[in-house]
This record gives C-alpha cells, sequence and structure tokens, in this order.
C-alpha cells in the first residue's frame, strides 16, 4: 500500500463531538499511523481536542472569533510556513474561511487548500451575500461525503473535476471486538430492558433533520403491534425537550429510554445492544452513525436521503423507507424484529460490505489519492472564485 503523502495541516473548528470531528480524527490517526507527517488544529476546550489528546495526538488548540478571523489565520499561515505544510485540509465551513484567508497570506508559496463537505443541501442555504459560492469556488479541491454530495455541490456551480468524493471511514474492528456482548447486556439492564424485550436503537444528535419526530410516531405504530418494542435513544441536542414531549403525548414514555451521549468508547457496545437500528434523517450527507451499525453488524432501517443509498442497498446490506414516513419506518422494524433470520443476515452482509468500503484505511487512501492529484496538477488557486 502506497504511504507516500504530503505534509497535511488540519483545521477543524467544531466544539462539539459529532460524525464531523469523528471524522477528522480518524482521518488523522490513520495518516500518523501510516507515518505520514500532519498536524491537527482544533477549537480550543472542544471535544475534538480533547478526545485527539486522549489518544495521543498532538492538538494545536485555537480560539476563533468568527468566519474571518485575520489573527487566527495570520496564525494558520505562520504555522503553515514553519512547519513546511503543502496542504491545509479544512474540515469544516468555518475552517475553510480560515485556510483560505490563511493561504492568501502565504501569497509566495501558498498551500493547496482541501475544503470538506458532509451536508446534501445547497451551499447557498445559509450563505451571506453569496459568500460561500466565493469560498467553496476558491478551495483547491472539494471531498464530498457522499456521491449524493458532489452532485450538490456541481449544481451550485463547483468545477465538477474539483469535487471528489470520499466515504466515511471507521475503525471496524473497535465494532467487533471480544467482550462486547457481556458489554452490551450490562447496558441493557442499565437502561431497564428485559430479556424479551425487541430493542430498536437509534444514534444521532436530537436536531431537526434527523427526523426522530417521524421515528417517534413510527415506533408508537410499530408498539400497537410489537407490545414488547423498546426504543432506546442515544444522543443529545436543542430538540430533546420538544421529543421527550412528544413521546409522552404518544403513550410512549414506558417504551422509550433516552440514554443521552455516551462516550465514543461505548458506542460499539451500545450498538450490540439494539436489535435493529433505525436511520431516520430526512437530510443526510453519509451517516457515519449507520456505518458503526453495519460494522457491528446490526440490521439497519435508513430513510433513502442523501447519501444513504449509496451504502444501504435495500435486501442486501439494511432496508430503505422514503424519507418522513412513519407509516413505512413502521413496517420496516416489524419485518427485522419478527424475521431475525433475515435481520441476521442483513447484519452479516453489512458488517461485510462496510469492512471493505467504510474502513478507516480506505478513507485514508481515498484522501491521500486526492492529495496526490492535487502536487501533481499543476499551480493551486490563489484568488477565490
Amino acid at each position: 500500500m502506497n504511504t507516500v503523502g504530503p505534509a497535511v495541516l488540519h483545521l477543524d473548528t467544531g466544539r462539539s463531538w459529532r460524525g464531523g470531528q469523528a471524522q477528522t480524527l480518524a482521518l488523522v490517526s490513520g495518516m500518523l499511523a501510516r507515518g505520514l507527517r500532519c498536524a491537527l488544529v482544533g477549537a480550543a476546550g472542544g471535544a475534538l481536542a480533547q478526545r485527539a489528546r486522549e489518544e495521543g495526538i498532538e492538538v494545536v488548540p485555537m480560539r476563533l472569533r468568527g468566519e474571518f478571523d485575520l489573527w487566527a489565520a495570520w496564525r494558520i499561515a505562520r504555522g503553515v510556513r514553519h512547519g513546511g505544510f503543502s496542504v491545509v485540509h479544512a474540515h469544516s465551513a468555518h475552517a475553510l474561511s480560515i485556510g483560505l484567508l490563511a493561504r492568501l497570506l502565504l501569497r509566495r508559496s501558498p498551500p493547496r487548500v482541501v475544503g470538506a463537505r458532509r451536508v446534501d443541501y445547497s451551499i447557498y442555504r445559509h450563505s451571506f451575500l453569496g459568500l460561500n459560492r466565493v469560498k467553496y469556488r476558491g478551495a483547491d479541491a472539494l471531498v464530498a461525503v457522499s456521491q449524493r454530495v458532489r452532485e450538490v455541490l456541481i449544481a451550485d456551480g463547483i468545477e465538477a473535476s474539483r469535487v471528489h468524493v470520499v466515504h466515511d471511514g471507521i475503525d471496524t474492528e473497535a465494532f467487533a471486538a471480544p467482550g462486547l456482548q457481556d458489554a452490551a447486556r450490562r447496558l441493557r439492564r442499565q437502561w431497564g430492558l428485559e430479556p424479551g424485550h425487541r430493542v430498536v436503537g437509534n444514534v444521532a444528535a436530537l436536531v431537526g433533520h434527523k427526523g426522530q419526530r417521524h421515528l417517534l410516531n413510527g415506533f408508537a405504530r410499530l408498539l400497537r403491534q410489537l407490545p414488547e418494542a423498546r426504543l432506546v435513544v442515544l444522543g443529545e441536542g436543542p430538540l430533546e425537550p420538544v421529543l421527550r414531549a412528544q413521546a409522552e403525548q404518544l403513550g410512549l414514555t414506558h417504551a422509550v429510554r433516552w440514554a443521552g451521549r455516551i462516550p465514543p468508547e461505548t458506542v460499539p457496545a451500545a450498538l450490540w445492544s439494539f436489535d435493529v437500528v433505525a436511520h431516520s434523517s430526512t437530510e443526510e450527507g453519509l451517516g457515519s452513525a449507520v456505518l458503526e451499525a453495519m460494522a457491528a453488524a446490526r440490521p439497519v432501517v435508513a430513510s433513502a436521503a442523501g447519501g444513504l443509498p449509496e451504502v444501504i442497498v435495500p435486501g442486501e446490506t439494511g432496508l430503505l423507507v422514503p424519507p418522513g414516513d412513519p407509516e413505512a419506518l413502521a413496517v420496516a422494524l416489524q419485518r427485522l424484529l419478527r424475521r431475525t433470520e433475515e435481520a441476521r443476515r442483513l447484519g452479516a452482509r453489512a458488517q461485510r460490505w462496510v469492512r471493505v468500503h467504510g474502513s478507516r484505511d480506505a478513507m485514508v487512501e481515498a484522501t491521500l489519492a486526492v492529495y496526490r492529484r492535487l502536487e501533481a496538477g499543476g499551480e493551486p488557486v490563489v484568488r477565490p472564485g
């Protein structure tokens, strides 16, 4: 396997721990494991910086005072110059702004700037005065987390040759480690689940586009047909009070467990505690939580949103339902909870798929291919737009 690659400065401005931060850390740790030279700049006091240090990865903390923070850009530019980094990989929209400003400060020897795009909606949705178009067109390359995200970027006017698809990658072995079954049993007892309960799990932030409102409506239908069903919601977010109130209104209080956010190292055992994983997003770049469920050999019912159909092949690696359709969710969940052999078969096929296509090594290699293509392609873009 080719381990040659440029020196890369990774930049992530997110303070919370979400899928994007997990993927940034996975990429950095994967590059370091190959002996490649890279550094990580993260938000001071953020979850990414803390988690990286726990894994023995040095993080340069930075406090950002806005998307166009010239002081932060100057510090990044100085780090690039002194560190000899030829690529700045910005893992969020705000990070891309800082990376581009830093490049403007290094006009004599500008680095290539690579931007990441993890969401499947238009760059104009949250754009002020069209700045997002200038920003995304200014990147030397964009890494889209799915083909669907790539299509959205191209439709928004980004040159197709600059947009590359790199699926998320996870440490697949962590989700099949010895002892997970015993740890899963302990979690089920902790959550007040009995041996006869059939457990549906949802792992996602409690925000609108993750679609838990549709999942609760679907679960209410499921519960009428399968009284032993239980729902465990792993995640936190601003919609938790609203969703709890919805569950109470639907008469689901006894059947839903709000587990909140758990440590990342506990997620594999949590997934093993589920009989089926439901992913109800109405918008989704790809869904790293789905890849994790697949790595744990859990059968997945997911909405056909964003890049999810690129990893869930109906009847092969899981089941797909129309986004925002509670009835279809209920039918699919009931099918897998009742047909245990089909559920087991789907989970096993999903696990085989993700070990080949969704591993951390596959993501690192695909990302390095983007870097190498930039190195071979001549001068970087210097002027945004």
